[in-house]
């Protein structure tokens, strides 16, 4: 399982070495498993529709800690998230590809 943290304030996906390595930008490597991330470094992303191929690559989306995300100051950053996806699926379901399944975890929902 190949795994990347990928940090803030990136300006495209490609700007993540191992995104752009994946897609024969710099490299040839083989393309992640896992992205860990906080709604914060990825929002930004999912505003533009030029990062719509990045989204629709992602089968699966776990968001932990959900209660605190929806309870606190987050609320916007994981909107544009899930635009970002909507977005994706919305093409996806055009070309008869699955859509991404979202998965919400915490251990207390107040």
């Amino acid at each position: 399982v190949r795994i990347g943290v990928m940090p803030g304030g990136l300006g495209t996906p490609n700007d993540y070495k191992p995104f752009r390595s994946a897609v024969g930008l710099g490299g040839s490597d083989a393309p992640i498993d896992l992205v860990i991330t906080t709604p914060a470094s990825l929002g930004p992303l999912a505003l533009s529709p030029k990062n719509i191929d990045m989204f629709a690559d992602v089968e699966t989306l776990v968001i932990d800690e959900a209660d605190m995300l929806l309870d606190g100051g987050y609320i916007r950053q994981l909107e544009n998230v899930l635009m970002g996806f909507r977005r994706a699926d919305r093409l996806d379901a055009s070309y008869g590809v699955r859509k991404t399944q979202h998965v919400f975890v915490a251990a207390t929902l107040p």
